[in-house]
């Protein structure tokens, strides 16, 4: 993959390389599976990484090498399910270590709650959604939303603009108070789990329980003392949680949008594949006209003349066609 990047830097872009090789494939008889191109195409450009199609996701499992894994800042994905994206970020944080921007369009981003999503990346400094094919940007408070679910990434920009203090400030306002929801709703073990290692020692130090004692679990008066060291720290940590408990987690329903998606993608491979056969079938034929388009004039010509040759004849042979 980082060989063909770097081809495609010496001779241009990439997609005119692939209508040239589609062009000499059709000269030389061979039908390029266009579809198939299309939907496991992948490019690195400079610092940018783009996928597109719904199988270009696959391009994450090949060696990148060194060099290029670490020159990656931005990845753009387009045309390819924001589900299928989801599980692929924990892949693009490890192989892509420097990436601190990702660019969406035509995902089918549809609302917040797939945004939380984005939350496992260790930093994103800007954040570009299309409005192209992605309908939560219809949403009037979706870049609020991303702000508050993202402070923690220091995320600067939203769509190519500037955040701001103030633009934080409110969208801490308009929902903070989902990080107390979200967290009166959880199990304990839950709430402990999302304060990590660090944090969940303390409480349960705090507590008088050690970290590896699981019976707390089942004791009810341990479980006050817990509460009493989660209120302690509430102003502290509890906010942070409760922004942690804010998941996307992949539905039945959602595999099964995808599923439909997957086959209607299926659906329309098979289309292009069906017009892309018939465009290199009459251009085919359109060559073989071209070698033998002189000798059919010349011999319309000739047939012409010999029967002209004698005109009486000729004349009466026209008559006798027509009654």
């Amino acid at each position: 993959s980082r060989s063909s990047s770097a081809s495609t830097g010496r001779n241009g872009s990439a997609r005119s390389i692939s209508r040239e090789r589609s062009f000499s494939a059709s000269r030389s008889g061979q039908r390029p599976d266009t579809a198939s191109s299309l939907s496991h195409y992948c490019d690195v450009s400079g610092d940018i990484l783009s996928l597109y199609g719904v199988d270009s996701l696959c391009e994450l499992d090949k060696n990148w090498g060194v060099q290029a894994t670490a020159a990656v800042t931005t990845v753009a994905f387009h045309f390819v399910f924001f589900d299928s994206v989801v599980e692929s970020l924990y892949k693009i944080r490890g192989k892509f270590p420097g990436v601190v921007s990702l660019v969406f369009q035509h995902n089918n981003i549809q609302n917040l709650q797939q945004l939380n999503a984005l939350s496992c990346l260790r930093r994103l400094d800007s954040l570009t959604i299309h409005s192209e094919g992605n309908p939560v940007t219809e949403l009037s408070l979706w870049k609020p939303y991303v702000l508050f679910r993202l402070s923690h990434l220091g995320l600067r920009k939203i769509n190519d603009e500037d955040m701001t203090p103030s633009d934080i400030v409110n969208a801490e306002k308009l929902f903070g108070s989902l990080s107390h929801i979200s967290t009166s709703e959880l199990p304990q073990s839950r709430l402990l789990s999302l304060l990590g290692d660090a944090r969940r020692k303390q409480v349960l130090q705090a507590a008088g329980i050690k970290h590896d004692d699981q019976s707390y679990l089942a004791d009810s008066k341990r479980h006050h003392l817990i509460n009493a060291e989660l209120s302690k720290s509430q102003g502290q940590s509890v906010e942070a949680v409760g922004k942690a408990g804010l998941q996307y987690w992949l539905s039945e329903s959602s595999r099964k949008k995808f599923q439909a998606f997957q086959s209607h993608v299926e659906a329309g491979e098979k289309f292009v594949r069906s017009v892309s056969d018939d465009v290199m079938h009459v251009y085919e034929l359109r060559q073989q006209l071209e070698e033998v388009w002189t000798e059919i004039i010349h011999n319309i010509v000739k047939s012409a003349n010999q029967q002209m040759a004698d005109k009486d004849k000729y004349m009466r042979q026209s008559l006798e066609d027509l009654q």
